[in-house]
């Protein structure tokens, strides 16, 4: 045991004063009185007249030392140590989807909260700790903090998320704070034992919170189309015992159908559903059964039907040009001459050869193949002979190219352009001159080649037809792209319209955010929430509306049973009942005991003993 506050001794020097009032001898008073009988007591302190007394044997003396003694200690603030002294501690607690599981009341994460509390309140003076985050991105809320109010504050800030953990990048985190701190105490509170902190340098403890719970989840929501008849197809994985789930779907709220599956341990079954409405547009399936996770017993989809984007091509005759655009089956591709481009719109995008428009169209993306003339986006000067050919690499574009190899072509001649501030090279010639320009003006996207393509030998090679299948991809994205998988706290791309004036983001508790202007629009990052996002594009005071999901990462946080063991003995690893402490004050338990010492000093003044 030791003590927080020694100062407190000093309270003992108040016991020879409790003493010595004991010792003095009250003088007294002679009276007459006719009968000495009742006074045989006080008979006793008559037998000296000097104002000291021999110290007796007295049960309120013995009280109130022993009651000054134990506020002595109290005051003094008494520590129990535990095994697990650290000058410093380094604290892990993962927040991932699967602490929300209930297997160990309240949850796993709310437990796990609770005694990383009781471990600040252990805490003494010298000590410090450090929170760390273990989320789909590892944060440091506290670093090297001794304020218990503050780390109290700090952990309070840390919510359950329906992502994974980042173990390494978690772990990354803490072997650099430990290198500063070398006797710190590094423990992770989680649900799992984690290898990403094996570490001989560094070894960690961890603190499992694992009860093996009982959970089934919605693996996946796919779709098809049947003669323009959406069919449902979702795959159902048990991840606890045997057992009979009961599967509803739901067609933009309204009830289709329920079935029973019978699912045995680690089975996954696919459940087809049809009689989907044609317009049909948000799917849900739901597993009715509740289990001890129950934020993946739901999964959506967003069903898009097949559509149609509007090409405009302004070329006096280029047939390697058509025949590449029109591979995608998707396009309504219209053809027109040098002559009758202007004032014409409506359209998705807009393919120019040998030519350039004086203004940019506003309702759609641009694609410019030789650019000659003077325009309002480009400062075109002379031709000149391209070297080899490579890719620019720091280009952010890359994925145009994907599948391509820009060595192998050959251009004879192409025009010296200046590059916008708005674009990247992503094609670039031995001496750095653009041979592929891209970039996004505000939120209209455009594409720049300054060359002749019958002055290269591009449409002879299969390059070419991907090269523009790249693009195309590129030039007419949705909104958002409906058949991607999102899980919480991932990025989505948001591809606005070029004539869109508002873009909001709305989530599924209904939060709306604004996104954009300013145009481009960044990746949306706050997906932390599982459900359907509704993406509204403000055009010409007319809302357009899309839509992306985002779910629980099933594959890795759906399965609650413990998988891995530590894998050393310098691991430690406890269930629910057992936990790491560093140590008790138990100054409140001296202060019970003075009170109760009060309490009976009383009693017994008043029986007269």
């Amino acid at each position: 045991m030791k003590f927080l506050n020694p100062w407190g001794f000093l309270f003992f020097i108040s016991i020879p004063g409790i003493i010595i009032l004991y010792l003095l001898k009250q003088q007294n008073q002679e009276m007459m009185v006719s009968s000495t009988f009742l006074w045989e007591r006080t008979m006793q302190n008559l037998q000296a007249s000097v104002p000291w007394q021999r110290l007796r044997a007295n049960i309120l003396l013995i009280l109130q030392l022993m009651a000054l003694v134990l506020f002595s200690l109290g005051i003094s603030q008494p520590f129990l140590y535990s095994r697990e002294e650290k000058d410093d501690y380094i604290i892990i607690l993962d927040s991932s989807a699967s602490m929300q599981a209930t297997d160990i009341k309240p949850s796993r994460f709310q437990r796990a909260k609770s005694d990383i509390e009781k471990l600040i309140d252990g805490m003494l003076p010298h000590q410090r700790m450090t929170l760390v985050e273990a989320s789909d991105r590892a944060r440091i809320l506290a670093n090297q903090v001794s304020d218990k109010a503050t780390l109290k504050a700090k952990l309070g800030q840390i919510k359950e998320t329906n992502g994974f953990a980042n173990m390494v990048e978690a772990f990354e985190f803490v072997r650099a704070l430990a290198k500063e701190e070398p006797n710190s105490g590094i423990y992770l509170y989680s649900d799992q034992y984690h290898k990403a902190g094996d570490n001989e340098d560094n070894p960690y403890n961890t603190i499992i919170y694992n009860d093996n719970g009982q959970n089934r989840a919605v693996q996946s929501v796919t779709y098809s189309y049947d003669s323009n008849t959406p069919i449902i197809l979702s795959a159902i994985t048990n991840y606890g015992s045997d057992s009979m789930v009961s599967v509803e779907c739901l067609a933009d709220g309204r009830l289709i159908d329920v079935k029973e599956v019978s699912l045995s341990e680690g089975e996954t079954k696919n459940i087809y559903w049809d009689n989907i409405p044609t317009k049909a547009q948000r799917i849900e399936i739901h597993i009715l059964d509740e289990d001890d996770l129950m934020a993946d017993n739901r999964a959506w989809a967003i069903l898009s039907p097949p559509s149609v984007n509007r090409v405009l091509l302004v070329t006096t005759r280029n047939t390697f040009l058509e025949k590449a655009i029109g591979l995608r089956g998707d396009l309504e591709l219209d053809k027109t001459t040098l002559d009758g481009a202007r004032d014409i719109g409506g359209y998705d995008l807009y393919v120019y050869d040998g030519y350039t428009p004086p203004e940019l169209p506003e309702d759609g993306s641009v694609i410019l193949f030789n650019p000659v003339g003077t325009g309002d986006i480009l400062n075109i000067g002379d031709i000149f002979n391209p070297g080899a050919i490579r890719l620019n690499s720091r280009t952010s574009y890359r994925d145009l190219v994907n599948y391509i190899t820009p060595e192998d072509f050959h251009i004879a001649e192409a025009r010296i352009l200046e590059k916008p501030p708005w674009a990247e090279m992503v094609l670039e010639d031995e001496k750095q001159r653009p041979i592929m320009m891209v970039g996004q003006l505000e939120n209209q996207r455009i594409a720049i080649f300054p060359f002749e393509i019958h002055k290269s030998d591009l449409p002879l090679k299969s390059d070419f037809p991907i090269l523009m299948q790249n693009l195309l991809g590129w030039m007419l994205p949705q909104i958002v792209d409906y058949d991607a998988e999102r899980f919480a706290g991932d990025e989505v791309e948001i591809n606005p319209f070029p004539h869109a004036q508002k873009v909001t983001v709305e989530n599924p508790y209904g939060l709306t955010m604004d996104v954009g202007p300013p145009f481009p629009i960044p990746p949306f990052s706050e997906t932390q929430e599982v459900g359907v996002y509704k993406v509204r594009q403000r055009i010409d005071e007319k809302d357009i509306e899309g839509y992306f999901t985002v779910h629980i990462p099933t594959l890795k946080e759906s399965d609650l049973r413990l998988i891995d063991q530590p894998s050393t003995e310098t691991k430690i690893q406890t269930d629910d009942r057992l936990r790491l402490s560093t140590g008790k004050s138990v100054w409140h338990y001296f202060i019970w005991a003075v009170l109760i010492l009060i309490l009976a000093e009383w009693w017994v003044y008043q029986r007269g003993y």
